[in-house]
């Protein structure tokens, strides 16, 4: 897993590659976030699979669990605090995420095109 912190309190990114997915991690959160997939489908934890070019907004979490055969990069508001824990292990209960959504078809309606 790779931060990017750069000098502002409210955002953050972290890539997870595939094989830190392949293990399983945990992903801190400061707040909402959105996880897009570039390569592959991984599961998060409570909520969907996303695969390839899909996105999904997570709802006011503290740490998200993603697993699985994809890399994944994660924009959030911001924890300022360390960026992981313990590998995913089943100790508690699913957390609720929002649906995926293809990056193409998230285009806005009535745009015109080409």
């Amino acid at each position: 897993m790779l931060a990017f912190r750069p000098p502002v309190p409210d955002f953050e990114m972290t890539v997870v590659s595939r094989a830190a997915a392949e293990r399983g991690v945990e992903v801190r959160l400061g707040g909402p976030a959105i996880v897009l997939c570039t390569d592959g489908e991984v599961s998060l934890e409570g909520g969907p699979a996303v695969g390839r070019g899909q996105a999904v907004f997570v709802a006011d979490e503290q740490w998200l669990g993603i697993r699985g055969a994809g890399t994944v990069f994660v924009a959030s508001t911001g924890s300022r605090s360390p960026d992981r824990r313990e590998p995913l292990s089943s100790r508690r209960a699913p957390r609720r995420c929002a649906g995926t959504r293809s990056a193409s078809s998230a285009a806005p309606s009535g745009s015109g095109g080409a």
